[in-house]
């Protein structure tokens, strides 16, 4: 199954990335490695993360990224796992999440 990215996803990514950079001044290649680990495992077996809400009628997932202390929200449809966003934990709180 394709694993797809939403625009939020995309944007908290780029979020992510541009505080760890101005935090050490480098690439986040743990985070890059964990993505690509998590893309591969979501794929294969889609129902992986825990369950974390239901949001209009459907099961939204949550996996923890350890390394990257990042959780990846997603649900899961016919299609593809859709990506909705990606979260630090260091935020303190969960996402709105309305899709």
């Amino acid at each position: 199954m394709r694993v797809v990215l939403s625009p939020r996803a995309k944007r908290e990514l780029i979020r992510i990335v541009d505080w760890w950079k101005d935090k050490t001044g480098a690439q986040p290649a743990f985070l890059f490695a964990e993505l690509k680990e998590a893309a591969r495992l979501l794929g294969e077996l889609p129902h992986q993360g825990d369950r974390f809400a239901t949001v209009r009628g459907r099961v939204v997932f949550r996996l923890l990224l350890r390394e990257a202390q990042v959780h990846v929200y997603y649900r899961v449809d016919d299609d593809a796992v859709r990506v909705l966003t990606i979260w630090s934990t260091a935020r303190g709180r969960e996402p709105r999440l309305g899709t």
